[in-house]
């Protein structure tokens, strides 16, 4: 069968973790839908070209992921954008090695008869190879999908970086041989992208394995008095996840009444790109400690999860915590929001972020500091039928949402030529 399209990961490296799942959903949703697709991964994926998963040819190309960055290229590429394009200047070739020239390789060797390609994560300075080689026509294929997941307005560059999104955007309006389209997966994001880059954006749902997400409703417990609350986090420590306010919570909640009504789940798991941060290392030495002396009250989870583990933890649990930074997540998704909501859990999330927006008010609750989560834990405790009925209740409605047809649908919409 021909491939279609190709669904693009370029930090695709194993078989866990949320990019294996997501790309793998991407490629399987486009299959159901009769869309022949394939991958491209990262080399370091360890399997010989053309293996299958479930079905679907993955093919390792890219020598770097996404948040590797070949600087020297990104800088001539800028001043090229910058200065060379007003005076007919090429722009600098994306040479094999680089995440332009692996794409274009990678086309042409395995994906020959492709017409589509899907990309799911990209840095700034990706999206700039990809806007020069549509510019130049040098991708053989008729449409190229971006998902944009970043907050342009984050703290870093500021205006700058928005100023930089900007121009390498517009790129993609001197030809019309290659269709492009834009999407986030946020309305909060979606509206902040057509702000800034005047341009249609579209909202492309988070993708869900369903099969999972309905085995945990079904065996969802009921819930009684006797019973212990159970109060999740999942996800890697990360201080843009809140990992360092998991033992002040904890030791809160010990000091209260009703502890030993709660027990606590926490995945804990301190990456090497994390492990400098003190103050992360620091809440991990007491998490443990706190492990060992409150047994009956902390469970820790080490390490990566497999997603049977993952969907293990989400079934046992009942309410799952986002201590998240507001900074961080005014605009972004979270794909553990998502998952819990679309399992039937309770969530527990910062007020100001897309977290807290206003269609979740049934499945979640919202603090304005992280001082307050215990309170909302004992609040729950006291009112769990009904508050962790209500999250029940909408379960299906979330799951939908989160679907193959929906997904596809998305990426249908407004398309007269009806390619996808």
């Amino acid at each position: 069968m021909k491939t279609e399209c190709i669904v693009v990961d370029q930090s695709l490296s194993g078989f866990q973790g949320h990019h294996y799942e997501y790309t793998i959903a991407v490629a399987k949703a486009l299959q159901a839908a009769g869309i022949s697709a394939a991958i491209f991964a990262n080399l370091n994926l360890n399997l010989p070209p053309a293996q299958t998963s479930q079905a679907i040819s993955i093919w390792p190309v890219f020598h770097h992921k996404w948040t590797d960055r070949d600087k020297t290229l990104f800088r001539r590429q800028l001043a090229w954008m910058a200065m060379g394009q007003i005076f007919g200047f090429p722009p600098p070739a994306s040479p094999t090695g680089s995440f332009g020239g692996d794409l274009k390789t990678g086309l042409q060797t395995y994906a020959q008869s492709a017409k589509e390609i899907f990309v799911h994560t990209l840095s700034f300075s990706q999206l700039l190879e990809i806007a020069v080689l549509v510019r130049q026509v040098q991708l053989p294929i008729d449409r190229v999908h971006l998902v944009l997941r970043q907050d342009p307005t984050e703290k870093g560059l500021g205006g700058l970086k928005v100023k930089i999104l900007q121009q390498i955007v517009k790129l993609f309006d001197h030809q019309s041989a290659i269709s492009v389209r834009f999407y986030a997966d946020t309305p909060a994001l979606v509206a902040v992208y057509e702000k800034i880059l005047t341009r249609s954006f579209h909202l492309l749902p988070i993708l869900l394995d369903q099969d999972s997400l309905q085995k945990i409703a079904v065996d969802q417990r009921s819930f009684k008095d006797s019973e212990r609350l159970r109060v999740a986090y999942l996800g890697d420590a990360r201080r843009e996840k809140g990992y360092q306010h998991l033992a002040p919570i904890v030791q809160t909640v010990l000091e209260q009444a009703g502890a030993q009504k709660i027990e606590f789940l926490f995945q804990n798991h301190l990456d090497q790109h994390h492990g400098g941060d003190e103050e992360l290392v620091q809440t991990q030495i007491k998490l443990r400690e706190l492990s060992q002396s409150h047994p009956q009250t902390l469970r820790l989870i080490e390490g990566i999860l497999s997603p049977e583990a993952y969907n293990l933890v989400l079934q046992q649990a009942d309410v799952i915590v986002l201590p998240y930074g507001k900074e961080e997540y005014r605009f972004r998704s979270s794909g553990i929001l998502s998952q819990a909501i679309s399992a039937g859990k309770l969530a527990i999330v910062p007020t100001g972020t897309s977290l807290a927006d206003p269609n979740f008010q049934t499945t979640v609750l919202a603090y304005e500091k992280t001082g307050e989560i215990p309170g909302l834990l004992l609040k729950i405790l006291n009112d769990k039928t009904s508050l962790l009925g209500f999250a029940q209740q909408n379960q299906k409605r979330w799951c939908e949402n989160h679907s193959d047809l929906t997904f596809v649908q998305a990426l249908r919409e407004n398309d007269k030529e009806n390619k996808l």
